[in-house]
């Protein structure tokens, strides 16, 4: 063999080894996001290891500890969201539907529920999910305010209420506290918010 062939093949060697622990580290990133999202609040690395079809010691080897796998977790649900409140497309903002809004925030919801709680299981000790949650509230933020008409955005206060009606927590409360059904949660969702846009939002400032 000549040095030339002996370098290619230890090459070789040396990138089919890092595909491979690549392709076992996306395995094990996957597996604990769908083990959370079959409703495991707290998986353990054994429950990992198997779904991942990897050896345990390949979980601990790839994430040295549980906040490196909740932030896979939290950029899933991150990118999930973002996917799911796309932009409106082909028409102005001014024309939106109000329930159109409200659907896909609610469709978008329900896919980060379990992904989310155990987000709020874990945060008061993990500091990657305290920034998750400040990361995942701007981003809801932000997808609203791109589904909105313009001129709402004048309009602080009624701003700071449509966050709050069409915010997770707020879905959250519906669903799990009040335990509405998704339709009913909807039509609650919708009743607060045209309450608010056909002239709740006049009668919300105190008077002098």
């Amino acid at each position: 063999m000549t040095e030339s062939t002996h370098s290619d093949t230890n090459g070789g060697n040396s990138d089919g080894r890092r595909l491979r622990s690549v392709a076992s580290r996306a395995r094990i990133s996957q597996a604990f996001i769908s083990l959370v999202q079959d409703g495991r609040v707290t998986p353990t690395a054994h429950e990992v290891a198997l779904r991942a079809e990897v050896g345990l010691r390949s979980v601990f080897r790839h994430f040295t500890d549980m906040d490196a796998l909740f932030h896979e977790m939290a950029v899933h649900s991150e990118q999930l969201l973002a996917r799911s409140l796309p932009p409106a497309q082909g028409r102005a903002r001014s024309e939106r539907e109000l329930s159109d809004i409200i659907a896909e925030r609610a469709e978008a919801f329900e896919k980060i529920t379990p992904f989310q709680a155990a987000a709020a299981t874990h945060q008061h000790a993990s500091s990657v999910l305290r920034e998750h949650r400040a990361t995942f509230n701007k981003l809801q933020r932000s997808t609203l305010m791109r589904a909105l008409p313009d001129q709402l955005g004048s309009d602080k206060e009624l701003l700071e209420a449509l966050d709050m009606a069409l915010s997770f927590d707020t879905w959250q409360r519906l669903r799990k506290e009040q335990r509405l059904g998704k339709d009913r949660a909807m039509r609650v969702v919708m009743m607060t918010c045209e309450a608010l846009l056909g002239g709740g939002a006049k009668a919300r400032r105190p008077k002098s």
